[in-house]
């Protein structure tokens, strides 16, 4: 896809009229030329000077309106679009899939975003400006053609020379264009792992070495295709003007040897080729401008394309209606495994049977890369099972009732985001969440303003304590958390399993945590055991009675 068939295909008015003043406009600028030479050749008549005087000014009047509604037109268009794209980019990411949105990864997205649709904003005006010019020069060549067929001829053999190298080149310059968007993609990948990795970067100094060695030569990948394209538009240009040159000499030294009739007709003619400088100029200083907006059009499609491959599963007619109660889940022989970059199969989990009452309170427990959250994703349908089914009160999941069962869930991972905001709650209740503040011992450290938290720049332990308290507030009859109290004091993890999860079972909800504080088991009504990828109940009997009972033994 290109520019101008983007343009075509989501302008909110017609391109048509676009195109229309735009030849209006480049008519127009044509017709000052025609009428200054013209007016030339008439000495001191002063009716007929004032009449061309008088077309003179007509002509640059429509010129002027012309052009103006042109610029302005065509900047209403083309950010309209880009609104247009950038909302339908977030529709697509909220409606994505979570392990194909991964796989894209953030740095596609973030190039599209501040990149490429940026690149296309900003080349309008030149490529408006180009596009007005190039019909400015077909109107003048035309006018050339009236003036001499030879100095036509001339003009069309040269311009046809030179467009044909400008096309022949025209591919290679584009690959190289997409070979820099993906280098600088990987490029910004390693980049925000820098900035992921910071205390790791900071504190390893064979990790810094490494990481530097490694952004090292994505840059200089990065800045060697980049020379190379510009390289390739700088020869472009200077090629572009030598050619102009060489139209300028054919037309001084062979046009009068061609056509020795009319002694005006080489001030005419060269004086129509150097009126048409400036807008020859403009058009060879817009390529790389176009062809830059076409490679990012083209990258942004892509990206598209992509993002509505990964929400296809969960495309569902209707609006979801969020559940507020459930009886039973039920895991029929689940599995699910992760692929490599060949699209082979690595790591998974399953196949799983696993059935889950409400009210009931699951700890899950396993060592790290055992497969705890990749089994939470499952669970919670972010990630869909290669094998199996999800069973809701014995309804099988399926793309019309997925949403319904993801709203069962309020989810905490370990990789959780705390938003800025209290989105989802149009008036939350000011006295609960005063409470559930003071209750997590955030009051002197939070409050909520309108909608917004004042602050969410807190400690890790504290940044859990709010988002949980997010979670709580959102009312969701199954809490998932993953390592939630790894974070926390002795004193409140003690609190969150001693009182809240009590609580929060005696209110009826649903809590399904992963953890390793093997002193709390006896809270669970089950505790289950990842390992490779397998899960089966524990056999831990003894660290599910309460300690303080296991002391008066």
């Amino acid at each position: 896809m290109t520019l101008f068939s983007l343009i075509n295909r989501e302008s909110p008015v017609s391109v048509k009229r676009l195109v229309t003043m735009a030849a209006l406009s480049g008519l127009a600028n044509a017709m000052v030329l025609a009428v200054i030479n013209s007016a030339s050749g008439v000495g001191k008549q002063s009716f007929t000077s004032f009449r061309y005087v008088l077309l003179f000014s007509i002509t640059v009047t429509v010129y002027i309106r012309a052009q103006s509604f042109l610029m302005v037109r065509s900047a209403v268009v083309v950010e309209t679009i880009l609104h247009g794209m950038r909302l339908r980019f977030i529709d697509l990411i909220r409606r994505a899939d979570a392990l194909p949105l991964e796989q894209i990864g953030r740095s596609s997205i973030y190039s599209a975003i501040s990149g490429e649709l940026v690149a296309i904003s900003q080349a309008t005006t030149e490529i408006v400006t180009a596009s007005q010019a190039a019909l400015m020069v077909t109107f003048a060549i035309a006018y050339l053609s009236v003036l001499s067929l030879w100095a036509f001829f001339i003009t069309l053999i040269v311009a046809g020379v030179g467009v044909s190298i400008h096309l022949g080149k025209s591919r290679q310059r584009e690959a190289d264009m997409h070979e820099g968007v993906r280098r600088e993609n990987g490029f910004l990948d390693r980049f925000t792992e820098m900035l992921d990795g910071f205390n790791e970067v900071k504190l390893n100094r064979r990790v810094a070495e490494g990481l530097m060695r490694d952004l090292t030569t994505s840059s200089d990948a990065l800045r060697t295709i980049k020379l190379r394209v510009s390289h390739q538009f700088s020869g472009h240009f200077i090629f572009s003007q030598s050619i102009f040159y060489f139209l300028l000499a054919c037309i001084v030294f062979l046009l009068p040897r061609l056509n020795e009739h009319d002694p005006m007709l080489l001030t005419k003619a060269t004086s129509t080729i150097l009126f048409i400088i400036g807008p020859l100029t403009s058009i060879m200083a817009a390529i790389p401008t176009f062809t830059m907006a076409n490679v990012a059009v083209a990258n942004i499609h892509d990206l598209e394309k992509r993002l509505a491959s990964a929400m296809e599963a969960t495309t569902a007619p209707g609006t979801p209606t969020p559940l507020t109660a459930f009886e039973t889940i039920r895991l029929d022989q689940i599995a699910f495994h992760y692929t490599d970059q060949g699209g082979l199969p690595a790591f998974g989990v399953g196949p799983i049977n696993l059935e889950i009452k409400a009210g009931e309170t699951v700890f899950i427990v396993g060592g790290n890369g055992s497969g705890k959250s990749t089994f939470l994703r499952l669970l919670t349908s972010l990630y869909y099972a290669k094998s199996g089914t999800i069973q809701l009160d014995g309804a099988p999941l399926t793309a019309r009732n997925l949403q319904d069962y993801r709203s069962l869930f309020s989810i905490i991972f370990t990789d959780y985001h705390l938003f800025a905001e209290l989105y989802g709650e149009k008036q939350p209740d000011r006295d609960l969440v005063g409470a559930l503040l003071q209750r997590f011992e955030l009051h002197s450290k939070v409050v909520l303003e309108g909608n917004r938290w004042s602050t969410t720049s807190l400690s890790t332990g504290q940044r859990k304590r709010l988002a949980l308290i997010v979670a709580l507030l959102h009312q969701k009859p199954i809490v998932v958390l993953d390592e939630w109290a790894a974070d926390q004091d002795p004193g409140f993890r003690k609190y969150f399993y001693e009182v809240l999860i009590p609580e929060l079972k005696a209110a009826g909800r649903t809590i399904i945590a992963a953890t390793h504080d093997d002193r709390y088991f006896y809270l669970a009504d089950r505790v289950l055991r990842m390992e490779y990828g397998q899960l089966e109940p524990w056999d831990g009997a003894l660290l599910m009675a309460n300690p303080d009972d296991i002391a008066l033994l």
